[in-house]
């Protein structure tokens, strides 16, 4: 692992808004692109956006799940708002740019309670089970892999 990413990564948990405002603006450009490349029939623009919105998702797992030192449901809980206040986000914002219409942003507005309320009996148990998982590899791995004790010099 390089030096730098455990110093951006807990930069990342200390600005917990920066994260949510980048994981919808992630999303957003995912979507975008998705939609242009199908307009245009480029097959390579659609996987570099799903490429970018996988990384994104990588990001915000990471940080959430090994950076911060939250309870697992409550890592799982923040985990589940984020991405669904970001795909709602997200959404309304590919609805406004393809159709020109606040209609579909909207709509999304309505639905977007239920939303969050099927996704947090489907999702929160799933997400529990992930940073526990993650947490309990990264502990693993560090304790297999910690380097030798150092012998004190003064002889004590």
């Amino acid at each position: 692992m390089p030096p730098y990413l455990p110093t951006v990564f807990r930069a990342l948990a200390a600005r917990l808004p920066h994260v949510m405002v980048g994981y919808a603006a992630s999303m957003t450009a995912a979507l975008l692109a998705h939609d242009f490349a199908v307009a245009q029939e480029l097959d390579l623009v659609a996987w570099l956006g799903g490429v970018q919105f996988a990384v994104a998702l990588s990001a915000l797992f990471t940080t959430l799940a090994l950076y911060r030192d939250d309870d697992l449901i409550a890592t799982a809980m923040l985990l589940t708002l984020i991405t669904a206040i970001g795909g709602i986000v997200a959404l309304m914002i590919q609805g406004l740019v393809q159709t020109h219409s606040l209609f579909a942003a909207m709509v999304l507005a309505i639905v977007a309670p239920f939303t969050y309320f099927v996704r947090a009996l489907v999702v929160i148990p799933g997400f529990v089970a992930l940073v526990w998982l993650a947490r309990k590899l990264r502990r693993f791995r560090s304790r297999n892999h910690a380097p030798a004790q150092r012998r004190c010099l003064t002889g004590a």
